[in-house]
């Protein structure tokens, strides 16, 4: 037999904000997979308190892509990162998301593009 699990708005709220910056780090990797099959660089510019990051393409296209509701609250060596042809990044760095109450940091590492966030705080 199944029982539901009750979960404190608490909970729910923490559930949902990872969620948030899951979505976040998917469209992120949507990107690098965009600059590859398009052998193109796309740039992303991130600003401090911004709600959206702008996406700056090798062949002109720009457009912005919104944050699920999250927030840019800082901005560590990375006010823009560049996904080449091969989808590496050209710089290591963070930035700090704001979600509900929860904060994230997201983190790029430099050459193969990978992406990870850790939990800060609540």
């Amino acid at each position: 037999m199944i029982s539901p699990s009750i979960y404190t708005k608490t909970k729910l709220d923490l559930i949902e904000s990872e969620l948030k910056v899951k979505n976040i780090i998917t469209q992120l990797e949507y990107i690098k997979s965009k600059a590859i099959a398009e052998n193109q660089s796309i740039t992303i510019v991130f600003s401090k308190q911004a709600t959206e990051m702008n996406i700056i393409e090798q062949n002109g296209n720009k457009y912005k892509l919104g944050l699920f509701g999250t927030k840019i609250i800082s901005v560590a060596k990375v006010h823009t990162i560049t996904f080449n042809n091969e989808g590496k990044i050209n710089r290591f760095g963070s930035i700090i998301l704001k979600a509900k109450e929860n904060i994230y940091r997201v983190i790029f590492n430099i050459d193969k593009g990978r992406i990870r966030f850790v939990k800060l705080s609540n």
